[in-house]
């Protein structure tokens, strides 16, 4: 009876610490803990967790290949080089911290080495412009040159007609709606090319075009619908300017003020990422970026930081991290 009740006593409590054993190894297997048996301790780890787009590609790390994407592996804290590559795609490589019991990732997007690409033209084009928004490429197609300086040159029709500036958008329509290039200006063989100039407005709707006789602002859309603003070409520039210099600084509010102060005062900026988590500017001037968080995040940064930023060069800056 005595050991009945014993029995009866103690098996709640053996039940309970059993389960938080258990408990506590999951967790702490969780967390990165695993056995180093050679060593006879118990050891944190990191861990990669490598995605890429396409998936299916290969994991280097440290020249080893260790699994395919998407995927994560076990590492002991220190620095890694992460190299994923994929048959038929550019290889992409990165230097990752590791930290014990966090996750480094690396996300990678594979560009393809032969990619599939269609001639905009057969003549050849000059002066490619990309709109500020990355949507639309502005470009001239040269009027016909002479082929045979010895003998009379008569460009064919088509020839003639598809000299001029055209615009080609680069993004997808919706309900796959027809994207060719739209041919906005047309010009002969008086046309002085190279002092033709041109300049995309701010939200890409509008293109302006200078050459040596006037300043003409097309709207983007239909054949030769311009207007000559050669008396006002300063001043829609300086609004075009003022437009973009706003927009710019409603896209610096969402970052931390000492990262906007420097963007202002000691950097030109260059492009924000589509996500505008990201900037990408060029240094300007000697300084010191602050540490926003102090102390910093684990995990939220695995690359190398540089915040000491020198004249002429380029930066990222990463909201995120």
């Amino acid at each position: 009876m005595a050991i009945g009740k014993i029995r009866g006593f103690l098996i709640p409590f053996v039940t309970l610490f059993a389960i938080l054993g258990v408990a506590a190894v999951l967790i702490g297997y969780g967390k990165g803990y695993r056995l180093d048996i050679g060593n006879n301790r118990l050891k944190s780890t990191g861990l990669i967790l490598a995605t890429s787009d396409p998936i299916g590609a290969q994991i280097y790390i440290n020249g080893i290949l260790r699994t395919a994407t998407n995927n994560s592996v076990n590492v002991d804290p220190g620095w890694y080089t992460v190299r994923i590559t994929r048959e038929g795609f550019i290889p992409w490589e990165k230097q990752v911290r590791v930290q014990g019991e966090v996750v480094a990732r690396a996300d990678a997007f594979l560009f393809p080495t032969n990619p599939s690409l269609s001639p905009l033209t057969s003549t050849g084009i000059i002066k490619p412009l990309l709109s500020p928004d990355g949507t639309k490429i502005a470009y001239i197609v040269p009027f016909p040159a002479m082929k045979d300086t010895t003998a009379a040159f008569t460009p064919s029709a088509a020839e003639v007609k598809n000299a001029g500036i055209w615009v080609y958008e680069l993004a997808d329509r919706p309900l796959g709606l027809n994207r060719d290039p739209k041919h906005i200006a047309s010009f002969d063989s008086t046309s002085d090319l190279d002092k033709m100039t041109m300049i995309w407005s701010p939200d890409a709707s509008q293109l302006l075009v200078t050459d040596a006789l006037s300043v003409r602002l097309y709207q983007g859309n239909r054949l030769d619908e311009y207007k000559i603003i050669s008396a006002s070409y300063e001043s829609v520039l300086k609004e075009w300017q003022d437009d973009t210099n706003a927009k710019d600084r409603a896209k610096l509010a969402a970052f931390k003020p000492p990262i906007i102060d420097m963007a202002t005062m000691s950097a030109k900026i260059i492009a924000f990422s589509p996500d505008e988590t990201k900037l990408l500017y060029e240094a300007t001037a000697s300084a010191t970026i602050p540490q926003v968080t102090t102390p910093a995040l684990l995990g939220t940064n695995p690359t190398k930081e540089e915040r000491t930023i020198i004249p002429g060069k380029l930066y990222v800056y990463d909201s995120r991290e």
